[in-house]
């Protein structure tokens, strides 16, 4: 199966501006802000980030093998 998806970790601004790039294009994406202001001395939630690159990947071990198509 081939996917192709953006997520972009970035300020709100810079969330923004590539969400509308990506969104002409028809590149699905999902952004995570960054905690603190500014472009320096940051933080970001790791878990989240964690969380929204697994999210779907179970599904896709339970098929993991499964060649033939068949639901």
């Amino acid at each position: 199966m081939d996917s192709f998806a953006c997520l972009g970790v970035a300020c709100l601004p810079e969330l923004c501006e590539v969400s509308e790039r990506l969104s002409l294009k028809n590149i699905p994406h999902q952004g995570i802000p960054l905690r603190k202001t500014g472009c320096v001395d940051t933080e970001v939630d790791v878990e989240k980030v964690k969380a929204f690159l697994m999210a779907g990947l179970e599904n896709e071990k339970e098929g993991a093998g499964d060649n033939t198509g068949k639901t």
